[in-house]
């Protein structure tokens, strides 16, 4: 199975960074690599898809189409 790919954090636009606390019964964590917000899980597929489909501002989105 793929990895699905993170967008970038609907806050600031900073690169998010996967992460793993524990190996009997995992945390999984997405941070931003830049303003550290997070968000935290037990299913990893779950947060990935929660941390994808967060609301973002149009403005944000634009913005980084424009960049990119």
């Amino acid at each position: 199975m793929t990895t699905p790919k993170l967008l970038p954090c609907p806050f600031c636009g900073g690169r998010p960074i996967r992460s793993q606390i524990g190996e009997s019964w995992p945390t999984h964590i997405v941070r931003c690599s830049v303003c550290g917000v997070e968000m935290l899980g037990s299913d990893k597929e779950l947060l990935e898809d929660r941390w994808n489909n967060r609301v973002v501002k149009q403005s944000l989105t634009t913005d980084m189409e424009a960049a990119q």
